[in-house]
């Protein structure tokens, strides 16, 4: 139920983006000065949720639920039940939105641009995260720290597959 009404919510935003915007699904021909969305998919190592992807586990995983969606799933858990504190950020070069998911009081998502956002969750062993659509965008970097040190890539999955990154911001494209 919750991942409809954020589906839906992501879905009317992006429309209303894409008037607001004049946001335009793939490039097209236009005239000089007139701006396009950059053509391609999404890496397809993004798709489906990570097994590992459960409460206790220990890092952060990032997902899309099919090859057709531009929403994408970012979900930290640890297990210790004394807390641990999870940061970062999003950035993309086209338009960023997103909604907070399984948070509590005192974590926040914050928007700084158009192109970036910032978060900081407080996490006791459950899931914290939020999902996130980069609107006529060419890449997303997720950039994820505990306790104040960036993740190891050990420790960060995405996709079915549980595929560790190479970096931390980890580098998502379009090809």
């Amino acid at each position: 139920m919750l991942k409809r009404l954020v589906a839906t919510s992501l879905t009317g935003a992006t429309l209303v983006a894409g008037s607001m915007f004049g946001v335009v699904a793939g490039a097209t021909a236009t005239p000089a000065g007139a701006t396009t969305c950059p053509a391609g998919q999404w890496d397809a190592t993004t798709v489906g949720r990570p097994p590992a992807a459960q409460p206790g586990a220990n890092g952060a995983a990032i997902w899309r639920a099919d090859a057709q969606t531009q929403v994408f799933d970012v979900r930290v858990s640890q297990p210790n039940k004394a807390g641990a504190l999870f940061t970062g950020s999003v950035t993309t070069d086209g338009l960023l939105v997103f909604h907070g998911s399984h948070l509590e009081r005192g974590d926040f998502t914050l928007r700084r641009s158009a192109h970036r956002f910032v978060y900081a969750f407080s996490n006791f062993g459950a899931v914290d995260g939020f999902d996130f659509a980069a609107l006529c965008s060419s890449y997303v970097k997720v950039s994820v720290a505990e306790n104040g040190h960036p993740l190891a890539l050990n420790h960060i999955v995405i996709g079915a597959h549980n595929t560790h990154p190479t970096s931390n911001p980890v580098d998502i494209t379009k090809s």
